[in-house]
């Protein structure tokens, strides 16, 4: 029975108690540990179970460096925050989002710390009222602003970050678990409110139009991804004169509690234990059997278009060039792909970014790549 620790703030919450309680119904053993600087100096670390689960929104460089020493060979789900100490920095993640292929999604941010630096952009251009401003490392929308003129600049601190404000007529949270999206809530603000927060009490939707969740999965799997984020919510907003979605931030310890489950029917820690339980009972010499489960248990999270496609081709429907030069179109697969890492399922390892990063994918992207290579391999035997 693999056993599973969840790093955590210590705080109690509910969120937790339910992936315990999933967990233990599964047979997993689920440990809680209370991450401290005591806890790493000590060497404890080590002592972790079979699969780690990062609960954590934040953590220094140095309580990474120490981390990723210990577990990099165990299974984790969310490694984000070793290997990007920075990320809850929203200005961090918007930058990275900039040089990467979700740069048609960031928005422009800037980091402000004070009235002064504000005042300085909006002289030079680079920020325009009304204007967003918001702790870097804010969380739940608590010390997030609306500055519509000069007289607001004297609410903005430091170690706030600035946004274009982007109108709308709501957002979105959309919960990513191992590749795939597994549903959508629409934010509405309230009458007379500048945000669409929950906590102001916005109204919530579950978001069942196909064609604009297509669009919100594609985009929530590709950040997910990019970010190693196994498990995340990621708040997508679409701006209402020009019809562009973009990124408000990807969220490294997202919560359910404010009624996402509820609108959705959906539940993010069933789909994490299953997530986590099916990795363990793969047997780690059979990749082929690996994907073809993976790819088996989420082919319904596709659109329909690409899962017809997926069923065509995993029952023998290739084109007579691939049925023919087999090993010769296994090769070329191998030769410019690799096993995702948040999820069994064939990626492009090659870069197609200026700045370095890899290029996002997700499931919706790859599957019938997969389920090609798949079919090769029981064709040839190999599977």
């Amino acid at each position: 029975m693999p056993t599973l620790t969840i790093i955590h703030t210590g705080k109690p919450e509910r969120t937790l108690d339910e992936l315990v309680d999933y967990g233990e119904r599964m047979g997993i053993n689920v440990e809680v540990v209370r991450i401290s600087d005591d806890l790493i100096a000590s060497g404890a670390i080590e002592e972790f179970g079979d699969g780690i689960l990062w609960r954590l929104s934040d953590i220094d460089i140095g309580g990474a460096a120490a981390f990723y020493s210990a577990i990099e060979d165990k299974e984790t789900i969310n490694p984000a925050l070793y290997k990007f100490p920075q990320l809850a920095d929203k200005f961090f993640q918007q930058s990275m989002l900039r040089y990467s292929s979700l740069r048609n999604h960031y928005i422009d941010t800037l980091r402000v710390n004070g009235a002064w630096p504000a005042k300085k952009y909006v002289e030079a251009g680079k920020l325009r009222y009304p204007f967003v401003v918001k702790p870097a490392r804010g969380y739940s929308g608590n010390g997030v602003k609306l500055i519509k003129s000069p007289a607001d600049l004297a609410s903005i601190s430091n170690n706030f970050v600035a946004q274009s404000y982007v109108p709308n007529t709501g957002e979105w949270r959309v919960f990513v678990v191992g590749g795939v999206g597994i549903g959508a809530m629409r934010k509405v603000a309230a009458d007379g409110q500048p945000f669409n927060f929950v906590t102001s009490d916005a109204h919530i939707f579950c978001e069942d139009d196909p064609e604009v969740l297509s669009e919100l999965n594609k985009i929530a799997c590709r950040a997910a991804s990019f970010f190693s984020l196994g498990c995340t919510g990621v708040d997508i907003v679409r701006n209402k004169n020009t019809g562009e979605y973009k990124i408000f931030e990807v969220n490294l310890s997202p919560g359910w509690q404010n009624g996402w489950d509820t609108v959705t029917g959906e539940s993010v820690p069933k789909e994490v234990m299953s997530w986590y339980q099916e990795r363990w009972n793969l047997d780690p010499n059979n990749s082929i059997d690996a994907l073809r489960n993976y790819l088996n248990n989420r082919i319904t999270r596709l659109t329909p278009n690409t899962q017809e496609k997926v069923k065509a081709i995993m029952s023998g429907n290739l084109s007579e060039d691939v049925k023919n030069n087999l090993s010769e179109h296994k090769a070329k697969i191998e030769l410019h792909h690799k096993i995702s890492p948040l999820g069994n399922f064939l990626v492009d390892s090659r870069s197609h970014t200026k700045s370095g990063l890899s290029t996002a994918h997700n499931l919706e992207d790859c599957a019938e790549t997969t389920a090609t290579y798949i079919k090769i391999c029981e064709l040839l035997g190999n599977a």
